[in-house]
């Protein structure tokens, strides 16, 4: 399997450093970026292998630094620091406290005995150790047929993880890029996405139960959140609604004829509920989110095997990373913990998607209001995650650019 390496250094050494590279792994593939806008525009791509340099221009190294896993969730990164001095020994200091350690000091090609070379060495070897595990195939969102819209579900196997945030945050994030979406609360003991966009106590889904589903029913329920965002919401009372058996796969049938998109918000518990299990099985992805702050590998192996009993196809998986820490376990073992949860029992494997840093609280916050965290940056996470999504369901996504006083003033 060809080796992707992204070298991000400076202009005036970028092809002496990539020639030196081709000649001593001549089996990888060497690509550059010569700024810190160019180093963006590869963010959610597969890069196998990351060389950041600190003299990269275009943005602080350190705030670059900060957001890299963001970018480059599971690539691995050697950074180079440069010749001793005390901005070089703060860099060096912050990538520490980061989680970094492939971090090679000196004037090219490096301080003895760890070189450019020798940190690429190291790094060959561990990708060579991650390849020994089963040949499992990454995991691409397939498109979806022209006549209907894209299922995305949202899933947690326990509560307070995040997981209404992730599904209002992506909803938000496919409006505001001209995709139309129902968010459908499907967790009917725990409603709660309502209460995102200050809706509260609005009556929904148990107005529909025992009735013939019908689009023009459905339209009286939905409720106008934002422009292109429409929620169905959960039931007001949080009890169950006495559905008909097969009763909301026909809803979400129906809701798939009317959006593009629909994004639902599944309950934390899942395994008992057969309605479900049905719905994992007609979903086109299912976005597992993982909290970093409190999922073991133990967790994590366990919740991937309960995806499966749940109906869930690991073709049509994804992993979001919230509350990411560069200090707590890296977004790669997180991938390869999926991987031997899944060994034997799956052709694909999820990678991880989006990353949300560490500042979560942030973006519970802004969630409740509706909005979205750093939806501005055009290489925030749910922009990718959305235009991958919307490509998918054979939809352009087409980010906003808006002004100062839009933003100022604006709900979303």
């Amino acid at each position: 399997m060809e080796v992707l390496c992204l070298l991000a250094v400076e202009e005036e050494v970028a092809q002496v450093v990539r020639a030196n590279l081709e000649r001593a792994f001549p089996s990888w593939r060497f690509e550059t970026a010569t700024s810190a806008g160019e180093l963006k525009g590869w963010a959610g791509r597969n890069v196998d292998v990351l060389v950041l340099s600190r003299f990269l221009p275009g943005e602080d190294p350190v705030r670059l630094l900060k957001k890299l896993r963001e970018f480059f969730p599971v690539s691995h990164v050697v950074l180079l620091a440069g010749a001793e001095s005390d901005a070089q020994r703060a860099y060096v200091r912050a990538a520490k406290e980061l989680g970094f350690t492939g971090i090679v000091t000196g004037r090219l090609p490096g301080d003895r005995p760890y070189t450019i070379f020798e940190a690429l060495r190291e790094v060959e070897k561990e990708l060579e150790e991650e390849r020994t595990m089963e040949e499992l195939t990454p995991v691409e969102i397939p498109p979806v047929k022209k006549e209907r819209g894209m299922l995305v579900l949202v899933a947690a196997n326990k509560g307070g993880v995040g997981k209404t945030t992730v599904a209002v945050s992506l909803a938000v994030a496919l409006a505001r890029g001209g995709v139309p979406v129902a968010l459908v609360d499907y967790d009917f003991a725990s409603p709660d996405a309502t209460a995102f966009f200050g809706l509260k106590g609005t009556p929904g889904v148990e107005l529909l139960a025992g009735k013939p589903v019908t689009g023009e029913l459905l339209r009286r329920v939905l409720v106008r959140a934002r422009p292109g965002v429409d929620v169905l919401p959960g039931p007001a009372d949080g009890a169950v609604p006495p559905f008909r058996a097969g009763q909301v796969t026909e809803i979400t049938r129906e809701l798939l004829k009317m959006y593009p998109v629909v994004v639902g918000d599944t309950p934390a518990a899942y395994v008992v509920k057969p309605w479900l299990k049905e719905l994992f099985g007609i979903a086109e992805y299912v976005l597992a989110v993982v909290d970093q702050s409190r999922f073991s590998e133990h967790n994590v192996k366990s919740y991937a095997a309960k995806l499966l009993e749940a109906g869930v196809k690991p073709e049509r998986m994804g992993i979001v990373l919230n509350r990411f820490s560069p200090r707590l376990a890296s977004p790669k073992k997180v991938e390869n913990w999926f991987k031997e949860a899944l060994k034997g029992r799956a052709k694909a494997f999820p990678m991880v998607v989006a990353v949300v840093p560490s500042d979560w609280e942030a973006h519970v916050r802004c969630g409740h209001k509706g909005k979205v965290v750093g939806l501005e940056d055009p290489s925030a996470p749910w922009h990718r995650l959305a235009e991958r999504i919307a490509a998918a369901a054979r939809h352009e996504y087409r980010p906003v650019k808006r002004s100062f006083f839009a933003r100022l003033f604006s709900k979303s």
